[in-house]
């Protein structure tokens, strides 16, 4: 996406499909935060990175499919998450709370 520079002609390309989907399936992840069927907290930890780079790989695009369907809610909710994950210095303690793990192998059986 970095060394796009006609969006135009992008959006017609697999590519943009592949990239479409993922965004749409951000949206519905932050969908799901927002009426509270998903966990913030668990999205936080696992998927924090992930919407953070996602997010200033596509910013362009986002912007260019909102004006070109003129349409500025597409994407509204994603956007206002990875916002709020950015800003919001209280979140990052989520992914410093819990029992820390355990070093060497992960066991096949409980522990007796």
């Amino acid at each position: 996406m970095r060394s796009v520079n006609d969006l135009d002609a992008f959006c017609k390309t697999d590519d943009y499909h592949h990239i479409r989907s993922y965004l749409n399936v951000l949206e519905l992840m932050a969908v799901g935060i927002e009426n509270s069927t998903f966990d913030e907290r668990i999205c936080y930890v696992y998927w924090k990175g992930f919407v953070l780079d996602a997010m200033r790989d596509t910013a362009k695009l986002i912007d260019h499919i909102r004006v070109r369907h003129s349409a500025d809610r597409y994407f509204r909710s994603f956007r206002q998450l990875h916002y709020r994950w950015m800003t919001n210095p209280e979140l990052a303690r989520w992914q410093r709370t819990g029992r820390p793990l355990r070093s060497g192998p992960i066991p096949l059986t409980p522990p007796p």
